[in-house]
């Protein structure tokens, strides 16, 4: 609401979030989508997305990006890819949204360093309550530049009037005297066994052809089918 007009880009990995995705068509920017891997977003992917957008005369405003145990694609940015990422964006003068709901996620190592962390002015750093305390906590939290944070105090207020005061105390109250940080291991560990027998069954019962993705934390598991079949007109039937 605040940096996109009409007709804007906002760069997304691909495949990126739903729910951001919907969020940006909502006010009429124009999502255009950047390869991802094993690794996370390809720099020189970006570079080049970069280029062509430059040459054809288009705004891009924001690069959207879920680094950490992504969704959909469970897929995490690798450490040298972060640094080339903030570069690319500085080069070319677009801010960062860095999305980093399941960070705290992971199955076997410590917490990746964001991307925030090493561009404060230039990286609008999300965070959420609902992956670490309880999904029906609908609290999140922003971390940005200060004009940038009033703009966004102002924007909420005239889209939501005033969240929700009960939720914020009760997660200030959580983190105050409860021990959080186990509590997130213990996710981790939840997690982590249902990650497996995702694995387990996908390997027992998928086709020759098919392959996936194996997520080091988070929630997420992207599925690749093999050529020739339509994911689109499968997709009815795996709902039914």
């Amino acid at each position: 609401r605040i940096f996109v007009d009409p007709g804007d880009v906002v760069l997304a990995e691909a495949p990126s979030y739903v729910g951001a995705l919907g969020t940006f068509a909502s006010y009429q920017a124009d999502v255009v989508h950047v390869e991802l891997d094993e690794g996370g977003l390809i720099p020189s992917a970006l570079r080049e997305t970069l280029e062509r957008l430059r040459r054809e005369g288009r705004r891009v405003k924001l690069l959207y990006t879920v680094p950490t145990f992504q969704n959909p694609a469970g897929v995490t940015m690798t450490t040298a890819r972060r640094a080339q990422i903030l570069e690319i964006c500085a080069e070319y003068d677009i801010l960062v949204v860095e999305d980093n709901p399941y960070g705290l996620l992971g199955f076997d190592a410590e917490p990746m360093r964001a991307l925030r962390a090493d561009d404060s002015e230039r990286v609008i750093y999300l965070g959420s309550f609902s992956k670490t305390i309880a999904s029906g906590l609908r609290v999140g939290w922003v971390l940005a530049p200060h004009a940038v944070r009033a703009k966004l105090v102002l924007a909420a207020e005239s889209a939501i009037l005033c969240p929700s005061s009960f939720s914020q105390l009760a997660v200030r109250e959580y983190l105050t005297t409860q021990p959080w940080r186990e509590q997130i291991k213990d996710f981790r560990e939840l997690y982590r066994a249902r990650r497996d027998a995702m694995l387990d069954s996908l390997a027992s019962m998928m086709p020759d052809g098919c392959t996936w993705t194996r997520p080091a934390g988070g929630f997420f598991v992207w599925l690749t089918l093999p050529e020739g079949l339509d994911a689109k007109a499968m997709a009815p039937r795996a709902i039914a």
